[in-house]
């Protein structure tokens, strides 16, 4: 008998079933369409290339310009990935891979924060949902770490990292054309926009983690032909176009100090060529005025600031709520009562104050976010966090240095990423540990799962060897 007889059968039927739902206007219709997609790829597509379109249709699709359907995206995603994992592992327990120690008293701790910050709380049901979506966050990375067998699957998360960024430039390239090709606003400012993604900020954490990525690519074996090398410049002229149409200053300067950093490890020659380049080119940009105009609206240079008035607001949550924090989710009903009479008024404006829009302010800043709600415990889990993301890296580097050149590199990018991503923590809440924010948190905790393996995994590594980028040996169930 036809082995694929069966899928078949079932992708068929999930057709129908769609199409039926969809005639009939059934409230289930817009969940049906992912019937045929999730039996379609799950049972014909090999592990790889499941894993790939799961991870991309996270990170790119479940933002709010999909409100109607990314909840049904995220549902049908995470079954996949259990489903993969069923598939691959069984209910054999002794098959699961272990999660190391570290990353465990991680977890214990911030789940410990969260728990304690949740008892004390005084909306418990509101706090509970931040804390669910966290512990369910961290299954699907504890899936994707369990995916990986070898050197490939690194490549792999890499690749869907681009491919998002990819789909994402495509939507705010669209976005600007539906525009009109406009570049300012009303007002005169900068228009940002962000297409799919639905916020600037988190296309900004996008480009920080591919920027670094590609230019620690440039210099590997993997990618020494010319073709490969043009791919890489048009990822990264890709990269630049969306963050002049983002307009994130955070990420600016991000990329543009790990850039700094990465080319004086690689290529100080090259390093050399393009800060002087810069000098010339900021010399002619303050003499043509209307160049001097746009990078002074692009960087904002002159505007008014209201993050200082926030992290001080954040400051005082926390303090008055040292040990327990106000409870996940929380911050915002309690920032308000710190802030000037003059900055509640602004924000009443924008509709933060109206419980019906659902627009929940924050510090802007990480670290007090994370402490303001969740206390002390909340605060040592950030903060060990970081040490354990540095650490795992650096232990990494040394050891891949005199051992593999292209692991040693890339290695060095996600320290530049680290850096990058930690510094734009001060000045955004999302993209670390935003309560399990799949679109926004997961790719920064991609290449968390891949600094683990490279640590925890590197003897089998050296022994085996490293699979190039665009290569994938047959593995079982791949």
């Amino acid at each position: 008998m036809n082995q694929t007889l069966p899928a078949k059968i079932i992708f068929s039927v999930s057709l129908v079933l769609s199409v039926l739902f969809i005639l009939f206007k059934n409230e289930l219709y817009a969940f049906s369409l992912f019937f045929p997609i999730l039996a379609y790829y799950l049972i014909f597509f090999k592990q790889k290339i499941s894993i790939c379109l799961t991870v991309l249709l996270i990170i790119a699709f479940t933002r709010l310009g999909f409100s109607e359907l990314r909840d049904v995206i995220t549902y049908s995603m995470i079954l996949g990935l259990l489903v993969i994992f069923i598939k691959e592992f069984g209910l054999n327990f002794n098959l699961y891979p272990s999660i190391p120690k570290p990353v465990i008293i991680f977890i214990g701790l911030l789940f410990l924060a969260m728990a304690i910050s949740c008892s004390f709380s005084r909306m418990p049901l509101v706090s509970i949902i931040p804390f669910i979506r966290t512990i369910i966050f961290f299954i699907i990375c504890y899936l994707l770490f369990s995916f990986i067998k070898n050197i490939s699957y690194i490549y792999l998360y890499l690749y869907v990292i681009f491919l998002a960024q990819l789909a994402v430039g495509l939507s705010i390239y669209f976005e600007f054309i539906k525009s009109g090709f406009n570049f300012f606003l009303e007002n005169g400012g900068l228009a940002r926009y962000s297409g799919i993604i639905d916020n600037p900020n988190v296309v900004g954490l996008l480009i920080i983690i591919t920027t670094n990525i590609i230019i620690g690519l440039l210099f590997t074996d993997s990618f020494k032909t010319v073709r490969k090398k043009w791919f890489l410049f048009f990822l990264l002229f890709n990269n630049l176009l969306i963050t002049i149409f983002t307009d994130s200053r955070a990420a600016i300067i991000a990329m543009a100090f790990d850039g700094f950093l990465l080319l004086f490890l690689f290529n100080k020659k090259l390093l050399l060529k393009i800060i002087i380049s810069t000098a010339l080119a900021i010399l002619l940009m303050f003499s043509i005025p209307p160049i001097n105009d746009f990078v002074n609206i692009l960087l904002r240079i002159e505007g008014y600031s209201i993050r200082p008035y926030l992290w001080e607001a954040g400051y005082k949550v926390f303090i008055n709520n040292f040990f327990t924090g106000v409870g996940p989710g929380l911050y915002g009903n309690y920032c308000f009562i710190y802030l000037p009479s003059g900055m509640v008024q602004f924000f009443n404006n924008m509709g933060f104050l109206d419980p019906g829009l659902d627009i929940k302010q924050t510090p802007h800043n990480f670290i007090l976010y994370i402490a303001s709600e969740n206390g002390i415990l909340g605060l040592i889990s950030v903060i060990y966090l970081y040490f354990l993301y540095f650490y795992l890296n650096i232990k990494s580097i040394l050891y891949y240095k005199q051992r593999n050149k292209d692991i040693y590199i890339l290695s060095i990018s996600f320290f530049a990423t680290g850096i990058g991503v930690f510094w734009r923590s001060f000045f955004e809440v999302s993209g670390i540990m935003n309560y399990g924010f799949l679109s926004q948190d997961l790719p920064f905790w991609l290449i968390m799962i891949i600094i683990i393996y490279l640590y925890y995994n590197r003897e089998e590594i050296i022994k085996t060897g490293i699979t190039p980028f665009f290569s994938y040996n047959k593995t079982r169930n791949d």
